[in-house]
């Protein structure tokens, strides 16, 4: 039965790279070709063969800052899903931005605050809450939250601020605030009158 299922799947994949194949041929002599095009079906037939990247390249990514920052949010937020045909086409046409390992951070800020955004938006909510509306776990990004009272521990089910958290200008904190914890820089990611939730500075651009 294994061998079986085997020789369905092999058959399948076949068939799929010799349409690719043929929809590569058809462009290249189409005297309407676009070069981009057949790039794009050629290196989807190179993933028939290799399979799709995992991860996204954020460094790369992190670099279309300056110059794309509308093509950077769209690969930083992007889900990457095997059957998702738009996140196919989009890696298959821009593959340097994806790869087959997981790569250290940063990410651009502004993609953490435009995933958070989205969300919020649909439950019509103006703040910008990225812990709340799982922006930091769609990037896996290791965070770590405390509520301001000791009184509300049990409540919101957090730790209080640690005795040797800073607080200089507590009050005045926001999004994008960095503070220096035990010898390392943490950017707020989330915060309301009730908590707050930090994540290291070094996972994120914070230029961009």
């Amino acid at each position: 039965m294994n061998k079986q299922g085997d020789l369905v799947m092999s058959s399948d994949a076949f068939e799929r790279i010799f349409k690719l194949w043929i929809s590569l041929w058809e462009l290249v002599l189409n005297e309407k070709r676009s070069l981009e095009v057949v790039c794009t079906t050629l290196q989807k037939l190179v993933f028939e063969f290799k399979g799709y990247p995992k991860f996204k390249n954020w460094q790369a990514i992190c670099n279309l800052g300056e110059k794309e920052p509308g093509m950077m949010m769209v690969l930083a937020t992007l889900d990457i899903e095997e059957n998702d045909d738009l996140a196919k086409q989009i890696i298959a046409t821009f593959p340097e931005y994806f790869c087959s390992e997981k790569t250290n951070f940063p990410i651009p800020w502004t993609a953490l605050v435009q995933k958070a955004k989205v969300k919020g938006d649909r439950d019509g909510c103006v703040a910008i809450r990225p812990v709340i509306y799982d922006a930091v776990y769609f990037f896996g990004i290791p965070h770590e939250g405390f509520v301001f009272e000791v009184s509300d521990v049990d409540r919101l089910r957090l730790p209080a601020l640690p005795v040797d958290f800073p607080r200089n200008g507590l009050r005045e904190w926001d999004l994008k605030t960095v503070l220096r914890w035990r010898g390392k820089d943490f950017v707020i990611v989330d915060i309301d009158d009730d908590e707050v939730w930090v994540a290291p500075a070094e996972c994120f651009d914070l230029n961009i």
